[in-house]
């Protein structure tokens, strides 16, 4: 995958502060992926955690709904053994936020939004493997804060879409990102830059000039 190819080319000198410690590869094949055991609690795979009764049902939805996308299915797994791999399981909370979902590096829990769940499950199906895929990123020996992760995560969650058949709204944020990834790499990147303004990419940008950015940034 296009970030796992990443941390092997990026050779600048090590950074504690920015740079994950490695560990398993974020896809694996299928073939050595052990399947999902589920949990009797609303039928969530074992490797997610949910404290809310009420979100623990609405999480079953979304990953019900998943079982109709290859892709999703790909991903549950690989976010199961990445799971395993750390010794504990995935936080989700279901809340009211002004995002469809996040992931915090901070404190490990995933978050995705209680109004658009509500509204549709099988539309939050994409957001879900989204944020997993960022949920998997973290072990990569990669800064956290790359233009070039978010390509990988919405990548997959476009792919979710289109295996599901859902079409986001004309309006939104992923509509537009469609549009420009259809236009080629360069004019969505762009977009993702204007979007992620904190982020920076890894495409055309030296070492030393990543270096001089993140010293920058923590004085």
């Amino acid at each position: 995958m296009l970030v796992a190819a990443l941390a092997l080319l990026l050779a600048p000198p090590a950074l504690a502060v920015a740079v994950r410690a490695p560990a398993a590869p974020t896809f694996l094949p299928s073939s050595v992926v052990a399947p999902i055991s589920s949990a009797p609690d609303a039928s969530l795979p074992s490797f997610l955690s949910v404290a809310d009764p009420g979100g623990r049902i609405m999480l079953a939805d979304i990953i019900r709904a998943a079982q109709a996308s290859p892709t999703a299915r790909r991903i549950l797994n690989q976010a199961a053994l990445t799971a395993q791999i750390r010794g504990r399981p995935l936080a989700v909370e279901i809340a009211p936020l002004k995002e469809l979902g996040t992931y915090s590096y901070d404190t490990g829990v995933l978050s995705l939004s209680l109004h658009d769940i509500n509204d549709n499950p099988q539309a939050n199906v994409s957001t879900l493997m989204h944020e997993l895929v960022h949920f998997m990123q973290r072990d990569l020996p990669l800064p956290s804060d790359l233009l070039e992760t978010e390509l990988e995560a919405y990548i997959v969650d476009f792919r979710v879409s289109h295996e599901l058949g859902v079409k986001a709204p004309s309006d939104s944020f992923n509509a537009s990102a469609q549009k420009e990834l259809k236009k080629g790499f360069k004019p969505f990147m762009e977009l993702l830059s204007a979007q992620y303004g904190e982020d920076a990419p890894l495409w055309k940008t030296r070492s030393r000039a990543y270096e001089a950015r993140l010293r920058s940034v923590l004085q």
